[in-house]
């Protein structure tokens, strides 16, 4: 039996390939943010328990998995809870390259709760404008988003309605910067504003906080590939699926070629794992 994983910022999602398909979800696994002992228990809490005795292979795709360093951190937290299982690990852009692109060339972009984009030559990831992280990049992400949002309310910068509106989440400048600088999880609380954002795009000032961070997503990351107005544009994340109509807006204003837009790449991964 195959096992094939998705990892994003916040969650990770699973899907195992027998005779039928099963999805699991666990937390997220970025090497980056998790030491090896903070994976194993994921692994061990969160997955084993909701899988068979016996894995053949495992291919996981994540955030953080450029370097060997961290992918080893990942194959070193899989270990123990799968002895002589194959364990690969990659990067999520490769993972979203052969679900979006298959055997073709495309840029593809991840839009969740970070923000990373590839030029992809039909079998790798051959280029790549860094993504720099949450606190330097992640253009495009929830994590920028959330960013752009809490500026603005705490410099009373935003709308008297939204301003108002944002009393539900009980924040104060202490809670703020307790939870960004202090707290272990900044990414995953400045990303879970996203669904305020969403529930409010119709409004001028959230339409405009996510139409300029899409444009300079286009413009610090999409713009460093020369390929960019010869191939297709293809996005996967939560929030370019949930966001599409503005992305699309800002890619059509830009003479962009937009390919696909998926919430997740996992129905493109199971195909290319069951074809090989």
């Amino acid at each position: 039996m195959i096992l094939i994983a998705d990892s994003g910022g916040t969650k990770t999602a699973w899907k195992l390939l027998s005779d039928t398909t099963a999805d699991i979800v666990t937390s997220g696994m970025n090497p980056y943010y998790h030491s090896v002992s903070a994976l194993t228990s994921i692994i061990e809490k969160e997955l084993l328990t909701q899988l068979p005795d016996h894995i053949s292979s495992i291919y996981f795709y994540g955030a953080g998995c450029s370097s060997s360093e961290s992918r080893n951190k990942i194959i070193s937290s899989m270990q123990p809870g799968f002895p002589g299982t194959d364990i690969h690990v990659h990067h999520d852009l490769l993972g979203a390259a052969r679900a979006l692109c298959k055997n073709k060339q495309g840029i593809v972009g991840i839009l969740g709760t970070g923000s990373n984009s590839g030029y992809y030559d039909g079998i790798n990831i051959v280029k790549n404008v860094p993504s720099l992280g949450y606190v330097l990049g992640d253009e495009g992400g929830g994590v920028h988003m959330g960013k752009l949002l809490l500026s603005d309310y705490l410099r009373s910068k935003l709308p008297a309605k939204i301003h108002k509106e944002m009393s539900i989440f009980e924040l104060t400048k202490t809670i703020i910067e307790k939870k960004i600088y202090i707290d272990p999880n900044p990414i995953a609380f400045l990303s879970s504003f996203s669904p305020f954002i969403l529930e409010n795009i119709q409004t001028e000032y959230m339409n405009r906080l996510v139409n300029n961070t899409f444009e300079k997503f286009v413009n610090d990351c999409l713009r460093g590939y020369k390929e960019l107005n010869s191939v297709p544009l293809h996005f996967s994340g939560s929030i370019a699926y949930h966001f599409k109509s503005n992305l699309k807006n800002v890619l059509d204003k830009s003479n962009l070629l937009v390919g696909s837009i998926v919430k997740n790449p996992m129905i493109g991964l199971t195909e290319f794992h069951q074809q090989i």
